[in-house]
C-alpha cells in the first residue's frame, strides 16, 4: 500500500502516516513484533528524485516500470469503457443495466490502481507519468454515470 522495498524487511514510505501505523499497530496488538524509525532525511544513499542516479532511486524502490505498464493495461480499459458508454448513452433505449456493469467495472479497476500506486509525490515520478490522467478520466467516467443514474 505505497511503501517502498529498499532492503530486505526495510520499506520506506514517503509520507509521514506514523500516527496511523501507531494506531494500526496498537489495535493489532503487534507491538513486540515491529521495528520502526521515523526519519525526516537520509545522510547517505537517500531515495533519489527521477532522473537522478543513486543506490536508491525511486523507479526501483517502488517498481515505477511495473506500475506504469499497469496504468498503460487499465487506459486501454478505461478508455475502451467510456467509447462504450457514449455509444449506449447515445442509443434510444439505454441499457442501464450495462452501464451499471461499466459503474462496477470502473470501480474495481480504480481499486485496483489505487492499491498498487504508492502516489508519490510528483518529483519522483517519470515525466511520462499517465497515472493521474487515467484515474482523472476513471472518475469523470463515473461522476457522468453517476449523474445519468440519479435521472432514473
Amino acid at each position: 500500500m505505497g511503501f517502498g522495498h529498499l532492503y530486505n524487511n526495510v520499506y520506506v514510505y514517503p509520507w509521514n502516516i506514523s500516527d496511523r501505523i501507531i494506531d494500526e499497530i496498537d489495535t493489532l496488538e503487534i507491538e513486540e513484533y515491529i521495528t520502526i524509525i521515523q526519519s525526516e532525511e537520509f545522510l547517505f544513499n537517500k531515495i533519489s528524485y527521477e532522473g537522478f542516479s543513486g543506490a536508491n532511486a525511486a523507479r526501483r524502490v517502488w517498481d515505477l516500470d511495473n506500475i506504469s505498464l499497469m496504468y498503460k493495461d487499465k487506459s486501454k480499459v478505461v478508455d475502451k469503457s467510456k467509447h462504450d458508454i457514449i455509444k449506449l448513452i447515445n442509443t434510444s433505449n439505454v441499457d442501464y443495466q450495462l452501464l451499471l456493469s461499466h459503474y462496477l467495472r470502473l470501480t474495481i479497476v480504480k481499486e485496483e490502481l489505487i492499491n498498487n500506486d504508492p502516489m508519490l509525490p510528483p518529483d519522483f515520478l517519470p515525466g511520462n507519468w499517465i497515472g493521474g490522467d487515467v484515474l482523472d478520466s476513471i472518475e469523470h467516467q463515473l461522476n457522468k454515470l453517476t449523474s445519468l443514474f440519479k435521472t432514473i
